[in-house]
């Protein structure tokens, strides 16, 4: 409609809106597409680990009817590491974090054939602190790959105690250790609270204990990595309880 009267107007203006409106739907209409391609690569995503589970479960019993404990053991703590990576956004307790470490450390040791032993020692009453799922397995990785896999007594000790203002937990190795000056940088890095500095780091493991800890405790949770006295090198994490109101599952405040 051509013309400059009052209805040319309005009709143009209610050209202009219909064009709009079949833009909108056409966007809504592909975002709807797009959640829904979503929901079923999620279902798709969920059903793949737990086929794997259902599998890994068969070959257990099948191994155990062969008499294979070796083996059927190593099986079930892969089943066990599956099922928390399943539900890694839940919380653990240091009790069962440390298990999963077993765990894991049961088949680092076949897949890099060394003979590792992992100590546990944790001070009374801090077996049912609450962390994050999985936060440990990463520092227990670096120090196999890192310092110990040319190590013929290779050990990992992980050690938890509580002080006044929160609660340290030591991951000690006895490995190769670490140059000084890639420890000084790596330090560096890990206190700092900038994303800026994260952008180009390419220790992923590392970064993600420490945004994990910071997020469930408070921006004064930190992870040190120092030289010990076996010549290996520790991880040291603290997590300062008073930041945030960090409970024992069953009920107390630490």
């Amino acid at each position: 409609m051509k013309g400059k009267d009052d209805i040319a107007e309005l009709g143009q203006t209610l050209n202009t809106m219909l064009d709009q409106l079949q833009g909108l739907i056409h966007d809504i209409e592909q975002e709807q597409e797009q959640k829904r391609v979503m929901e079923l690569e999620a279902l798709f995503m969920q059903i793949r680990p737990h086929f794997l589970i259902n599998t890994l479960n068969s070959i257990k019993c099948s191994l155990i009817l062969q008499q294979d404990r070796l083996h059927s053991g190593i099986i079930d703590s892969l089943m066990s590491l599956l099922r928390a990576y399943l539900k890694v956004n839940e919380p653990a307790t240091l009790q069962e974090e440390c298990k999963l470490l077993g765990h894991y450390v049961d088949i680092m040791k076949i897949r890099n054939e060394i003979p590792l032993e992992l100590t546990i020692d944790l001070e009374p009453g801090l077996e049912q602190t609450v962390i994050p799922k999985l936060v440990l397995q990463p520092l227990i990785e670096n120090a196999i790959v890192h310092g110990l896999v040319d190590k013929p007594d290779a050990g990992i000790a992980v050690r938890a105690a509580s002080g006044p203002h929160g609660i340290t937990i030591e991951i000690e190795d006895n490995g190769c250790g670490m140059e000084e000056e890639l420890r000084t940088e790596l330090n560096r890095r890990l206190s700092s609270d900038g994303a800026e500095q994260y952008s180009s780091y390419k220790r992923v493991g590392l970064i993600n204990v420490i945004q994990r800890l910071r997020l469930t405790f408070g921006p004064s949770a930190s992870l040190t990595l120092c030289q010990n006295a076996l010549g290996g090198t520790s991880a040291v994490l603290y997590l300062p309880v008073e930041d945030r109101n960090v409970f024992l599952s069953g009920g107390t405040k630490l």
